[in-house]
């Protein structure tokens, strides 16, 4: 039998799972309450509508900064040293690692704000929905661009780790 307290159920609030949420207790709201709750639901809902974007485009400009550097660094014609192919393919590996730290940054905060957006819209029930106020979906579908990024990453760190190794024979 599983551990019951292990498993989460889908009706456990933000609070339950361990998100930051500072939103009043009850659902019985004052004016100034009201109003700061539907300021603060639209500029979670765009904050959210920014990270999503953000999540799809890195691992579109990882992807063609490295075709641009691999083109420059492989290419037949110019007769290149190992040792500046190994700088470049180091280069190229420690942005693919910053971006990849990036794009799990976002994910993170498209998170936070999608369920703070839902615990607003089941509690409170302030305004009408926004069109893209479904943040599950999104925040699933952003997990296969962090794995794109990820294989970016892994890839340049083969290459770079090849390139070592080529080096280092070479020199004896």
């Amino acid at each position: 039998m599983p551990n019951e307290e292990a498993t989460t159920s889908p009706k456990q609030s933000a609070k339950e799972k361990g998100y930051p949420v500072c939103l009043p207790e009850t659902s019985e709201l004052n004016d100034y309450q009201k109003k700061f709750l539907i300021e603060h639901y639209r500029k979670c809902n765009a904050l959210w509508r920014h990270w999503t974007p953000t999540i799809w485009s890195i691992p579109s400009v990882a992807a063609a900064i490295n075709a641009g550097a691999y083109a420059v660094i492989f290419d037949s014609s110019r007769d290149l040293e190992p040792s500046v192919r190994i700088a470049v393919l180091g280069l190229l590996l420690f942005l693919n690692l910053a971006l990849t730290l990036g794009i799990w940054k976002h994910r993170y905060m498209q998170k936070v704000y999608g369920e703070r957006i839902l615990v607003m819209d089941e509690k409170y029930a302030l305004v009408e929905r926004i069109p893209f106020s479904k943040p599950q979906a999104a925040i699933s579908g952003s997990f296969f661009y962090f794995m794109a990024m990820v294989a970016i990453s892994s890839i340049n760190l083969m290459l770079f780790v090849t390139w070592i190794l080529y080096f280092m024979r070479n020199m004896v």
